[in-house]
């Protein structure tokens, strides 16, 4: 892949109220809901919002921007006695609930074969970090301990310019309407 110029964001995420759902929802039904398809269903759902930080130039000029958001992922799957992790792309991720990527997860974990991913470009590309606890989080007026989820997002600069890219880390649309 030919180098770019990348600009990136650290953005911290309050991640204690999902956790808590998956939680709950496996004390009830003895189900484990895929943290990782929740945050692929987030990401597709923000990248929905404005589709061009997933575009690429094709030549110098020309921006190719996508309806569908197809988000890549290491799925770990078992190879003979060993777990490996391999490439899976969550295609039009953008058009399914947070349960059918979830399903689409818990398949692809379940096959123990690959499959080679062919031709998948764009301008944004995400990582996550660990999931910490930050005691001094300030919710309704009182300190508490809150699960917080660091991530690094990355844009190709020659696509995404730095507005839009600074738009994209923002949770609370409400607020980015106000000052637009």
């Amino acid at each position: 892949m030919p180098w770019k110029h990348c600009i990136y964001g650290l953005l911290e995420v309050d991640v204690t109220v999902a956790r808590q759902f998956i939680e709950e929802h496996e004390a009830r039904t003895g189900e484990h809901l895929s943290f990782t398809g929740y945050l692929v269903f987030c990401l597709a759902r923000a990248v929905d919002e404005d589709k061009s930080v997933q575009a690429y130039l094709k030549g110098r000029k020309h921006l190719v921007v996508f309806d569908d958001v197809d988000v890549a992922l290491p799925v770990e799957r078992r190879m003979g006695g060993t777990r490996a992790p391999m490439v899976h792309v969550i295609r039009g991720a953008n058009h399914k609930t947070f349960l059918e990527i979830h399903q689409e997860i818990r398949s692809v974990q379940a096959t123990p074969r690959c499959r080679r991913v062919k031709g998948l470009r764009h301008g944004f590309c995400s990582s996550c970090g660990d999931r910490g606890h930050c005691p001094s989080c300030v919710v309704d007026g009182k300190i508490e301990p809150r699960e917080i989820l660091s991530l690094t997002v990355a844009f190709d600069y020659d696509v995404v310019d730095g507005a839009p890219a600074r738009w994209f880390g923002w949770f609370d649309r409400s607020e980015r309407r106000k000052s637009r």
